[in-house]
């Protein structure tokens, strides 16, 4: 089966260990463009060695209905080129496949099982209170590029509910640049928690973006029985 490294084992880690472990702890949601040729377009990541969460619009092909035991395809941060230089990035080297198992459109979740096995690290959910402040580090794959890394701080802490998109959750609201492809993608603390999964961004106003909380991924988990790290 896939291993994993769960937890950041220093108290006090390094910002680059904490990109690492993120980097490990997420994936790439994948499309082919032309035969063997993939582009990317979302993001998602590991809650336990075979559960990946990412945004429900990530999975829903702008249909209000999400087909269980449907195929999405990803890449893990190992199977991409390593040559950061050239642009536009390449795409990845390995393609692999999870379905969906659980989904909650008014809350933009989606859990994925995957059907590989791949090695990949896990990021760890728990209950201890966010607090406004909170440095969130960001991973996603923004415009298609991969594993993107950026810094922000949670700014406010609201309900957002829109009734035309069937909207109405608890998000972060997170000063960061998050872009298109950042989508389903996490935000995490200095102690590799998961604070957020990046759903939406205010157009008109840049560097307002905002995660859906993780408290709303936990009651999806818990009433669809799904078990995830703590």
């Amino acid at each position: 089966m896939g291993c994993c490294i769960s937890i950041l084992h220093n108290k006090v880690p390094s910002n680059n260990r904490i990109v690492e472990h993120i980097n490990h702890s997420t994936v790439t949601l994948v499309r082919e463009s032309l035969p063997n040729e993939w582009y990317t377009y979302c993001s998602g990541f590991w809650i336990s060695e075979n559960y990946i969460v990412t945004a429900r619009h990530c999975v829903d092909d702008k249909d209000q209905n999400v087909e269980k035991n449907s195929i999405v395809q990803y890449s893990t941060y190992n199977d991409f080129i390593k040559n950061e230089n050239i642009i536009p990035p390449n795409g990845p080297t390995t393609v692999f496949s999870a379905i969906i198992v659980a989904d909650d459109i008014t809350a933009d979740i989606a859990v994925l099982k995957s059907i590989d096995d791949v090695n990949h690290h896990i990021l760890n959910l728990n209950r201890k209170p966010i607090k406004i402040g909170t440095t969130a580090h960001i991973v996603g794959h923004t415009k298609g590029f991969r594993y993107t890394y950026m810094r922000g701080v949670v700014s406010q802490i609201l309900r957002y509910k829109d009734e035309d998109d069937n909207q109405d959750h608890l998000t972060l609201h997170i000063t960061s640049m998050m872009n298109r492809g950042n989508s389903g993608g996490p935000a995490v603390d200095n102690d590799g928690n998961v604070l957020g999964i990046a759903s939406f961004l205010r157009l008109d106003a840049p560097g307002m973006t905002f995660f859906i909380h993780r408290d709303e991924l936990l009651e999806l988990l818990e009433d669809n029985d799904i078990r995830y790290h703590l």
